[in-house]
């Protein structure tokens, strides 16, 4: 028996061995099949596979001329190794990032951008220059940083301390904007910075570095990108390098490097480009300056209780039926009809929500809500596409996936789905008839890799309208369901949210020209004339559509969105602009000659297949992670450091699978330890599973093993449902350490007290050795989904259990078996109000409510983490229900690198049974009679307790954007039963991250 115990490193080892350390998970796991090619420029390897070979060939023709345009741009060309760059088309939603950990690496999802990069000239390519940025920006390295990077890895510098992510995303968004493109030449793109200084709101430098966790969380990028500009433009690029080589070498603040490189402080910078900042002289509030109507109540002076909640709104959609509209923070589609429209206080009714729901669109005959989202029930993350019938309110799914922007239209009695259908950056309208009972045939218009086609309305029987977007060019078009591009009007100006008013065959739109908000344009179909508003509104005009002359639009304010309505008559007017008609039929699809010649070189260069030793890079820690634990019949063995020593962590460059070699020393037991540990994960949070396994040794030799294995199942499906499963395997052989009187008192088992401070204290004399094997798997269910933006608006409930088995034995002496089967049942409910009122922006007085309910061995938590002082180890149940809470989203005076996100004053109590003293081990959850017993007894006395909560939420600003929400609360209590326990009260501090 010891000698297979002492096998357990082994056997582990085994289990290590039979995963590829860099097998095909994450963002390369459904591409198993297909070969991982490598192909290498001058800087750069990039990986790839065929479904992502065209883009693999276009960055391979221009990967290294860009990197020259930024080491010219920066005044530095110093590269910092061979960079992987990785493209993947597995994953829909999409994205890009570069890290430095475990090494410098850029990852690159091929797939149809958001809204707000419509502004690059070749999207693909401005995104490689986005994040090779960072790369350049966070490689500025003297030669004391380059050793240091050759013995440790590439992650180390002061970058990690100064670095903010709204100072890492200023460089990038100016470096993507020096061409004339990208989001720093895109008027839609300022407008969050310019609603800031028309409301009076503009934040401070040190408030918009990322650490928000409510409002816009693209902000920090618009503010910085702004701000970074406007550096550039008036002090010039040896300044402005400077100060990035500054916050990697020089500096620990970003403000002390700014001072370094310019000679002034950054708050005035700040002040001088936020008076600099130009924005158009418009009323605050368009409401009050009566320019607009409050759509929800026309004769409120300034906002409805509505229209200042905080709604984040899209998608606006009109039939004849009436109009709909996306609330965002719920994911749930609402309708108008068109009596309540008229009405002063129109009342919105909830059609259905689904989770991250990203655009919804009805039919004209308002019959149908065709909506798009995205998934997490797959290992990467998938759009899905469904079809809500108003009259039978049943769903029907778009089978597959690869589809995004649905949108319906009608010819005759047949209604088609269209959408985007794209594989990376292969993109087609695909029109495909459905019913009730299922969907036909389809029909497909193919384009060119850089040409995007979105918004996507019905403007005629069988005729719908889009926006087609080509290299920063505008155009409207109209196709037939038959797949027949059928012609185009250029737009004069960048165009985005189209709809369709049949009644004055227009199509309507917001647009922009150079430093004005969006406006209200249109497009009439039967004069081919483009017509332009020339009004600014605070806000802009967002998503715009007509109804019986009357103008319904969103206004982006200042951290929320307002629905407002104006009549077309009010407006003012340019001259029309006639519109050019092209006549066109593209079915077929063209690459220009200049892509043509990148593909057909491209398959004459040497590749290669990819393997492990591609990227046989990492990072070394000055410490070691483990730990030195032992374990006996209570579970209550101590567990000591081994803090001494250096830990070795590698990945595969997408990330998916991380490898961690550690080995170190421990005073406070004076023996060593090496371990391992390998984790897989996806983005989706789909399934997370992690091994690990450990050697500890000492001056009598071998001292104990220990492994473990650790899964997590996340199975999102329905409209807000999920499944979770998290089984864990620990198993434990050697010998224990000590445990000192002092170190726990027994009389107190929540305070903790310094032992001994002397070498192996933890040592002890004990030459037995034990066996422990413990196995936990936490299942429960959860249908918990937000109902509005606001930070409590949580509803719904989770239901779960954890078994737990434990066995220990000891195995020298062949005696102390000991075995347990014991049970933790568990259930949170959340209601998002008690109170009927919508709270105003940034502040929380409804009474949002929770209750956590926990049954039999309460030590064995399932999800719930609750503060409770002399936890009842029977059961309990809390509830919490929140007075009153507010956002700050500033950071300190001084202790500028702590931001305050929100405070929350809260009462809170619990009622529950526990024992008297504590317990070696709780008994079963089956004996009932055992518990009986013991509360006859007076072994397990009640506990009820009210308690006042005080919280604040934090986040450490500048610790190498590596934020993370901290929340600092006191509660003071007061024992309602039991007060033997704490008969005055108590205060209770508790910091969770």
């Amino acid at each position: 028996m010891k000698k297979k115990l002492k096998m357990l490193p082994l056997l582990f080892l085994a289990v290590f061995t039979s995963f590829n350390a860099f097998a095909r998970g994450g963002i390369m796991a459904e591409d198993t099949g297909k070969k991982l090619q490598v192909v290498s420029t001058q800087w750069f390897r990039i990986i790839y596979t065929e479904s992502t070979e065209q883009n693999a060939a276009v960055l391979y023709a221009n990967a290294d001329k860009i990197y020259q345009e930024l080491a010219d741009m920066y005044l530095w060309e110093e590269p910092p190794c061979k960079l992987p760059v990785v493209l993947t088309s597995n994953v829909e939603l999409y994205n890009a990032y570069f890290t430095w950990t475990p090494y410098n690496r850029i990852v690159l999802y091929v797939a149809p951008p958001m809204e707000d990069l419509y502004v690059d000239y070749d999207i693909f390519l401005d995104c490689f220059k986005h994040e090779l940025t960072h790369c350049f920006t966070f490689n500025m390295k003297n030669g004391f940083w380059r050793t240091v990077d050759t013995i440790f890895g590439e992650y180390l510098n002061l970058g990690l301390l100064t670095v903010s992510p709204g100072m890492a995303e200023g460089a990038t968004l100016t470096s993507e904007s020096v061409t004339g493109y990208g989001r720093m030449n895109d008027e839609f793109s300022h407008q969050s910075v310019r609603q800031a200084k028309i409301e009076g709101k503009f934040p401070e430098f040190k408030d918009v570095q990322g650490a928000n966790d409510w409002g816009s969380s693209l902000n920090y990028y618009y503010y910085n990108g702004a701000f970074h500009q406007y550096l550039q433009d008036k002090y010039g690029m040896v300044k402005y390098s400077d100060w990035w080589y500054n916050c990697i070498n020089n500096s620990i603040t970003i403000s002390g490097a700014f001072k370094k490189a310019y000679g002034f402080s950054i708050k005035n910078a700040w002040n001088d480009f936020k008076h600099d900042y130009p924005v158009p002289q418009v009323a605050e509030n368009p409401v009050l300056a009566k320019e607009a109507k409050d759509f929800f109540d026309k004769n409120a002076i300034r906002y409805s209780k509505k229209n200042h909640s905080g709604l984040s709104l899209s998608s606006l959609s009109y039939s004849e039926k009436g109009l709909t509209y996306l609330d965002e923070g719920a994911s749930a589609v609402y309708f108008i009809s068109k009596d309540e429209i008229n009405n002063q206080i129109p009342k919105a009714q909830k059609l259905f929500r689904w989770n991250n729901i990203e655009k919804a669109v009805q039919s004209a005959d308002g019959k149908y809500v065709a909506f798009t989202g995205y998934d997490l029930s797959s290992v990467n993350y998938r759009y899905y596409v469904k079809i809500y019938n108003t009259e039978s309110k049943k769903f029907l799914t778009l089978p597959g996936h690869g589809y995004k922007d649905a949108s319906i239209v009608k010819k005759g009695d047949k209604y088609y789905l269209l959408t985007l259908k794209f594989k990376g950056e292969d993109e087609r309208i695909c029109i495909t008839e459905f019913t009730d009972a299922g969907f036909g045939p389809s029909k497909e218009i193919q384009f060119p890799r850089v040409d995007l086609p979105f918004d996507f309305v019905q403007v005629a029987d069988g005729q719908f309208a889009y926006i087609l977007l080509s290299r920063m060019s505008f155009a409207v078009c109209i196709a037939d369901v038959d797949g027949n591009v059928l012609r185009s009007y250029e737009s004069p100006a960048p165009i985005r949210g189209l709809s369709y008013d049949s009644a004055s065959d227009t199509l309507y739109f917001a647009y922009t020209e150079k430093n004005t908000m969006p406006r209200l344009g249109s497009l009439n179909l039967s004069s081919s004339t483009f017509r332009f508003t020339e009004n600014d509104f605070s806000g802009g005009v967002w998503n715009p559509l007509v109804a019986e002359n009357e103008a319904i639009y969103a206004g982006h304010f200042f951290n929320e969105d307002r629905l407002l309505i104006k009549s077309l008559d009010t407006f003012t007017y340019r001259a029309e602009v006639a519109a050019e008609e092209n006549l066109l039929n593209e079915n077929e699809i063209a690459l220009n000659e200049e892509e043509a010649k990148w593909l057909e070189d491209f398959k004459s260069v040497e590749k290669h297949n990819y393997n492990i030793f591609n990227t046989p890079k990492g990072m070394i820690f000055p410490f070691c992670q483990l730990n030195s634990n032992s374990y006996d019949k209570k579970h209550s063995g101590a567990t000591f450091s081994l803090p001494y020593g250096l830990t070795y962590i590698t990945s595969n460059p997408w990330a998916s699978n991380e490898l961690a070699i550690t080995a170190g020393y421990g005073w406070q037991t004076d023996s060593y330890g090496i371990g391992m540990s390998y984790t897989a994960a996806c983005d989706t949070g789909l399934y997370t599973y992690s091994i690990s396994g450990q050697g500890e040794f000492d001056s009598d030799g071998f001292k104990s093993t220990e492994g473990q294995i650790q899964l997590q199942l996340a199975k999102s499906f329905a409209s807000r449902s999920a499944f979770v499963f998290s089984p864990a395997v620990l198993a434990h052989y050697g010998r224990s350490n000590a445990l000192p009187e002092e170190y726990m008192p027994a009389n107190s088992p929540l305070s903790l007290e310094m032992p001994k401070l002397e070498k192996g204290f933890g040592k002890t004399s004990d030459m037995n050795n034990y066996f422990y094997f413990q196995s936990t798997a936490p299942v429960y269910y959860h249908n918990i989904v937000k109902t509005r933006a606001a930070r409590y608006g949580k509803s719904g409930f989770l239901l779960g259990f954890t078994p737990l088995y434990i066995y220990s034995s000891n195995v020298t002496e062949n005696i102390e078996e000991f075995s347990n089967f014991d049970i933790s049942v568990f259930m949170e409910v959340y209601i998002p109000h008690l109170l009927p009122v919508d709270c105003s922006l940034g502040y929380t007085y409804n009474l949002p409510t929770k209750f956590v309910f926990q049954a039999f061995n309460t030590n064995v938590m399932g999800t719930s983490f609750v503060s409770i002082p002399l936890m009842p180890e029977l059961a309990y149940i809390y509830g919490e229900t929140v007075l009153v809470a507010g956002e700050v989203q500033k950071s300190l005076p001084v202790f500028s690198f702590f931001y305050l996100n929100d405070y929350s004053l809260s009462l809170a109590g619990f009622y529950g049974y526990g024992y008297n003293e504590k317990r070696d081990y709780t008994n079963t959850f089956a004996d009932f009679g055992t518990y009986i017993s013991d509360i006859q007894n007076g072994d397990i006395l009640p506990r009820a307790e009210l308690q006042l909560k005080l919280s604040l939420g934090f986040n450490p600003l500048n610790f190498g954007m590596l934020n993370g929400n901290m929340n600092l609360s006191a509660s003071y209590g007061i024992e309602l039963k039991n007060e033997k326990i704490n008969p005055a009260g108590h205060l209770y501090i508790d910091v969770a991250f």
